[in-house]
């Protein structure tokens, strides 16, 4: 695939979600996007499923099933967002944090059937496995 725009400058992680639905999309993936399910009543104060907190921004769908948690390039993962990421590969699912930097990287999971490995997009030292 050619080089995007997301690979050359700094995008907004906005603007890096709409470029990856947008490849997505392209590539035959039916998507979903989930907004912060609770909602702030005052500064500070949410209400709202708790257990939705730090769910992956997307849930793409073809042959498999694709969780994909976006940061931009400095963004750091919440707890609760780590925690989601966990469980999920430890459930023997496609979890990822995509980034700017790992457009190759997204261009080839959602080119391909399936990616052959351990758990998924979950780091070792993430997981705490081995393989």
């Amino acid at each position: 695939m050619k080089p995007s725009i997301v690979e050359k400058v700094a995008v907004s992680e906005k603007d890096f979600q709409r470029a990856v639905l947008d490849l997505a999309h392209t590539l035959g993936w039916k998507t979903m996007h989930f907004h912060d399910s609770r909602r702030q009543v005052k500064p500070g104060v949410f209400v709202g499923d708790a257990d939705a907190a730090g769910f992956p921004d997307l849930v793409l769908v073809r042959e498999r099933v694709v969780y994909a948690e976006m940061k931009a390039e400095s963004g750091r993962l919440s707890k609760a967002q780590l925690g989601w990421l966990e469980v999920l590969g430890y459930a023997g699912q496609e979890a990822y944090v995509w980034r700017p930097s790992s457009w190759e990287f997204i261009e080839h999971v959602l080119a391909h059937h399936s990616l052959e490995g351990g758990p998924h997009g979950i780091p070792q030292q993430l997981t705490g496995r081995d393989s």
